[in-house]
């Protein structure tokens, strides 16, 4: 590191990798969140963020291996279920999607909740209330 030269925070990597996929330079932001993985190794939302990124080029099978990574550590790490059993959906392996998908609302009951609540509000009510 050189004098005057700022050092980079993981936001800051964010923040550029966003860019770049809002650009849909997404070579750029996979450069920018292996630097970031590098840079921070110990941060499970790097490899979510890559493993996210893995399925938008539909690189599922490195999604796959990136989330993995991600859960080995974390097993309950919001959405990395969730976004496996869609990786494995993209992969048509149904089983093991409805199985990442179920982990998911395991993991993390707060969905369970906003997906009950979210229905209820959105069935049709009687006529008679």
């Amino acid at each position: 590191m050189f004098a005057g030269e700022k050092v980079r925070t993981l936001e800051d990597y964010f923040s550029q990798a966003r860019e770049l996929e809002q650009k849909e330079d997404f070579a750029g932001a996979e450069r920018v969140y292996l630097q970031t993985a590098e840079a921070f190794p110990n941060q499970p939302e790097v490899l979510k963020r890559l493993a996210i990124l893995f399925q938008t080029e539909l690189k599922l099978s490195e999604s796959i291996d990136a989330f993995w990574k991600v859960l080995k550590d974390n097993p309950q790490y919001p959405e990395v279920n969730f976004f496996l059993g869609l990786s494995y959906l993209g992969l048509n392996q149904f089983e093991k999607s409805i199985e990442f998908f179920n982990k998911e609302l395991e993991a993390n009951r707060i969905y369970s909740v906003r997906l009950i609540s979210s229905r209820a509000q959105k069935s049709p009510r009687s006529s008679h209330e």
